[in-house]
């Protein structure tokens, strides 16, 4: 009896493992087609990066995207968009944005440790908790 239990549980052992390894074969396979970008950085991100590392074109474009036309297709019809968000998107530089974080019970540890990490590294440096002031966020779109 002992032996079959034994048998049992290693070959469910096995069959977990190479059901494990056939959903990461499967991830790694699909991973491969998201586009992503080659541009990294080191421990140290903060402002002035992409000035550093040469990366920028030395243009600031007014917005997230220069005309929210470009992603027409089956799905999207741009002129169905609101002219406000339009305009948001394509003169994001013009608005001046506020947040206030609040950290709710769950999250407050981890963002109390991410704070300090964000803030030296500056980037995505987020208020920890105890800090629910509004801040201005500072941002700047460069061409690459």
């Amino acid at each position: 009896m002992h032996r079959t239990v034994h048998r049992a549980l290693r070959a469910v052992a096995v069959a977990a493992v190479a059901l494990l390894a056939l959903a990461l074969r499967r991830a790694r396979k699909r991973a491969r087609e998201v586009p992503l970008s080659p541009i990294t950085a080191g421990w140290y991100v903060g402002p002035g990066f992409v000035e550093r590392e040469g990366l920028t074109t030395g243009e600031e474009p007014a917005g997230e995207v220069a005309d929210v036309a470009h992603f027409a297709g089956e799905t999207f019809d741009p002129e169905r968009l609101h002219p406000e968000v339009r305009r948001f998107y394509e003169r994001t530089a013009e608005y001046e944005m506020r947040y206030r974080a609040q950290w709710h019970r769950p999250f407050r540890t981890g963002a109390a440790v991410a704070s300090r990490l964000t803030s030296r590294i500056e980037q995505l440096n987020l208020p920890g908790p105890g800090d629910e002031s509004w801040h201005r966020l500072e941002s700047q779109f460069l061409d690459v």
